[in-house]
């Protein structure tokens, strides 16, 4: 104890408001008087700054020092990197445009062109549908020919089988005749 005594010799005096300040700030912050007064001292001493200067010019110095600062690392940038940034961006941003335009325009003369060929396929298919159809009918029609002939024949070889040998050459004649009456018809 008695090194402890004799380690603390000096004392400070203050006036009761300057007291209950400073009471008031060791009991926010937790400390002992002895400690919080050491730890003030400590601060000053350190930062060099003068208490009595509340606006705290040096402070203001140091901030507006390192605004300046601050702004010209900034300028510097803009000028190193994003201004040829936003020049590639824009020279990007033409090509990309510009690609864009021939790119639409190319697809738009090979629409043109596909829509043309499917137009023209069309037609081709329609006249060989209306080909098709003909020549169904024209089937049909030599079909109906072929049949029309059989049973025209059918019944010349039916008529002929009834004459005899005594059968006159004008009825044979008349036979023929009418069998190539019936022909000439269909």
């Amino acid at each position: 104890m008695d090194q402890s005594v004799s380690q603390f010799t000096n004392s400070v005096k203050f006036d009761g408001e300057t007291d209950r300040k400073f009471s008031a700030l060791v009991q926010r912050f937790g400390r002992s008087k002895r400690e919080l007064l050491g730890q003030v001292i400590d601060y000053f001493y350190r930062t060099k700054k003068d208490p009595a200067d509340i606006s705290d010019e040096a402070l203001k110095t140091s901030i507006i020092r390192n605004h300046k600062e601050y702004v010209g690392f900034i300028k510097t940038q803009e000028g190193a990197l994003l201004i040829p940034i936003k020049q590639d961006v824009a020279d990007i941003s033409k090509h990309v445009g510009a690609l864009i335009d021939l790119i639409e325009g190319q697809l738009a003369k090979q629409t043109q062109a596909l829509l043309s060929a499917q137009r023209a396929q069309a037609v081709r298919v329609d006249q060989i549908l209306a080909h098709s159809e003909l020549m169904v009918a024209d089937t049909h029609k030599t079909d109906r020919l072929k049949e029309r002939f059989k049973y025209i024949l059918r019944a010349y070889i039916a008529a002929r089988d009834s004459f005899s040998l005594m059968t006159p050459a004008k009825e044979k004649d008349e036979l023929a005749k009418l069998t190539f009456n019936q022909i000439e018809l269909l």
